[in-house]
């Protein structure tokens, strides 16, 4: 557990390097605007290698490009428009030999990000792909990682829902202004991955839901700035792991614990938290959460089935 709370050390092993290799070729891939439409469901593959999302700075603007040795890999994003206002897109790290050669691509794109468990770790880490989308767009983002890492920060973008399905690569998501709008929800679901996140008190969600089947997961709160009304309800559940929750001493949490038999909290007298009495289930809170109602403090469940869960307030 000492490694876990080594947290900026750790933070230097799970982030990738996002220089572009000089043996490697960068390719460029347009993205379809999106100016006609109310709103936006986007959804990003990536099989394998380095993923790097961030918003592209610029009204009306995304961007992609990918770094390969193999130069047939590339981004295929696809577009549709509907009815409605709303407009559908999917953006696809696709490699040529992945499709049957008598197929039309449009119908098979989603047979490539599938993950493939026998590639080589250096097959996967050649791939480095970046995908920058509209910060001023109403979004719905939904994103499907294989292995390897991916790096998500998602500040300033307009993100209505947000949706994480991550099989063996390891995730950071991270804020360092906040969402345009209020977020209903983030979903993320880890299979063997560890899992960072870092500043969601600017994510602006109602609801975070964090499950890791087997993997660390480490979570960190700053001080919520006032303009921020949203206070979120964030659920971490780790089946195999170690989970540890940072947080501001000024922002007040109140965590909800839940452990298995092979699974434990450690909540020492001077991690700042302290722990209520006549709860239900084990609660412990901050010196900034006494005497508030849960309405007025973020609320953290934790259930740990096997790990440790270490809580600090600082």
């Amino acid at each position: 557990m000492k490694n876990l709370i080594a947290f900026p050390c750790l933070l230097l092993l799970v982030v990738p390097h996002w220089g572009w290799s000089q043996e490697s070729q960068v390719r460029e891939t347009n993205v379809p605007g999106n100016a006609a439409a109310s709103h936006l469901f986007l959804q990003v593959h990536v099989s394998g290698g380095e993923l790097f999302l961030s918003e592209s700075g610029k009204c009306g603007d995304a961007q992609a490009r990918i770094s390969a040795a193999d130069t047939s890999t590339k981004w295929l994003v696809s577009n549709r428009l509907a009815s409605n206002g709303n407009a559908y897109q999917e953006a696809i790290v696709h490699r040529s030999g992945a499709l049957a050669s008598n197929a039309a691509p449009e119908a098979n794109l989603r047979k490539t990000y599938r993950v493939d468990p026998m590639a080589s770790q250096r097959e996967v880490g050649a791939v480095r792909s970046e995908f920058r989308p509209d910060p001023t767009m109403s979004t719905d983002l939904s994103l499907h990682l294989g292995s390897g890492s991916s790096l998500l920060d998602l500040s300033h973008l307009t993100l209505h829902n947000l949706s994480v399905e991550s099989a063996f690569s390891d995730l950071v998501i991270t804020y360092s202004k906040p969402n345009q709008t209020t977020m209903q929800k983030m979903h993320v679901h880890a299979a063997n991955s560890t899992v960072v996140l870092k500043h969601l008190e600017l994510s602006r969600a109602k609801l975070v839901q964090v499950q890791n089947d087997m993997g660390d997961t480490k979570l960190m709160l700053g001080e919520k700035p006032k303009e921020i009304a949203e206070l979120p309800i964030i659920e971490l559940r780790n089946g195999v792991g170690d989970c540890l929750v940072v947080v501001s001493s000024k922002n007040p949490v109140r965590v909800v614990v839940k452990t298995g038999v092979l699974a434990k909290a450690e909540v020492g007298d001077e991690s700042g938290f302290s722990k209520l009495q006549n709860t239900p289930e084990p609660t412990f809170e901050n010196a900034a959460a006494k005497n508030l109602p849960d309405a007025q403090v973020t609320m953290i469940h934790c259930n740990l089935d096997f790990g440790e869960l270490v809580l600090i307030s600082r």
